[in-house]
């Protein structure tokens, strides 16, 4: 029941018309999670885990937070609870059941490249774009802005590729490339830059840290990744596509980092102030509704303390898997998390939400690292 609830969040997230659909099954998982951690000695292996750990304390210490802001709710604790049920109950159901991680990439794949082309579809049949920027593809579910899209959709993009270079089957290899194509096509007809960003940094880091070659031979890949890129846009500078590459520039990204840090300057410094507070900023005639970065954002939320139990947790969570490839898995979670890290540094406001992008391009890529690094030591104790 755990693993379909599972399944079904990640579907409904893609493929539901409504945006809340996903909650419901989030809400299975719950409540299968508490049972579970009832049973006497059935969550105690999972619960050892310093990583899920590090992400319960940094979930706390959030959902705490709107009890120093002056102006206290249950949203967000509630929404905490939420969080912190899934992570343990994923954990524990992946620890009884190794293929979970299998059947979560291929739904990923599976739904993503569906919504995908449907959303493909819509845009160019009858111009679907619910709200203001009419040149931009807005997908279905809770991909209600091409921004979300975009980050949504390079997910199972990533796995996708992952499958069509690593996979040992022909069918299935053919399948992921075939999925991978609506996924590109969505994510380029965002204008979305940052999932770019964060598509090429995943390539570079996966090139760079999990090919078995010799150091000056990766070294030499990744540089000419770069350069390659930089080919690509040249290209397109010089023959007029110039303004489809700039037209966004940076979408006033400093601007809005400065006026956030500005605002942390008039509270605390070392425990934020507190989740529910409205992180938007106004620069000049325009009012931005957040800070634009996880990491921006969860300074102003959690203090220095809550953006300090965050990159302990992605260093804990990334570095262990930073060596040679051991197996598919440890390639689809480094890319992910690499994909997370970096994209996450220019978008994203709070990491406690109910079912939104941040569970699909952040806490599934931790759920993806801390399974292929357990499926490592188990092997090594073999």
């Amino acid at each position: 029941m755990l693993t379909g609830a599972i399944l079904l969040l990640i579907v409904l997230y893609f493929l539901g018309d409504d945006g809340q659909a996903a909650f419901f099954p989030s809400y299975l998982v719950s409540i299968v999670c508490l049972l579970l951690l009832a049973i006497p000695g059935m969550h105690r292996e999972a619960l050892k885990s310093p990583r899920l750990g590090i992400a319960l304390l940094l979930i706390a210490w959030l959902a705490a937070s709107p009890a120093w802001s002056g102006r206290f709710s249950w949203d967000y604790p509630a929404s905490a609870a939420l969080l912190a049920t899934f992570l343990a109950g994923f954990t524990m159901n992946g620890q009884r059941f190794p293929a979970l991680v299998d059947w979560v990439s291929v739904t990923l794949v599976a739904a993503g490249a569906a919504a995908a082309a449907i959303s493909v579809y819509l845009y160019y049949s009858v111009g679907f774009n619910p709200l203001d920027e009419k040149d931009r593809l807005y997908a279905l579910g809770r991909n209600y802005q091409p921004t979300i899209s975009a980050i949504s959709f390079s997910i199972p993009l990533i796995v996708a590729c992952a499958y069509t270079l690593t996979g040992r089957r022909h069918l299935a290899r053919i399948a992921s490339a075939l999925a991978a194509i609506p996924l590109i096509w969505a994510i380029l007809l965002t204008g979305t830059r940052g999932a770019w960003l964060g598509l090429a940094g995943a390539a570079f880091a996966s090139v760079l840290f999990l090919t078995s070659v010799n150091w000056r031979t990766r070294l030499v890949a990744s540089g000419s990744v770069l350069v390659l890129v930089a080919i690509v846009i040249g290209i397109a500078m010089i023959s007029g596509h110039g303004d489809f590459i700039l037209r966004r520039s940076t979408s006033f990204r400093p601007e809005i980092w400065m006026a956030t840090l500005e605002r942390l300057t008039a509270g605390s410094w070392l425990i934020g102030n507190g989740i529910n507070v409205s992180a938007a900023v106004s620069w000049k005639h325009l009012t931005f509704d957040h800070a634009h970065s996880i990491y921006l954002s969860t300074l102003f939320y959690g203090g220095v303390v809550g953006l300090g139990l965050l990159l302990v947790l992605m260093l804990a969570s990334g570095l262990p898997m930073a060596r040679r490839a051991w197996s598919q898995r440890h390639a689809i979670a480094f890319a992910t998390l690499a994909f997370a890290a970096i994209t996450l540094a220019v978008d994203g406001n709070r990491l406690i939400e109910k079912v939104d992008h941040i569970w699909i391009a952040f806490w599934f890529p931790m759920l993806f690292a801390w399974d292929a690094i357990e499926r490592r030591g188990i092997r090594r104790s073999a």
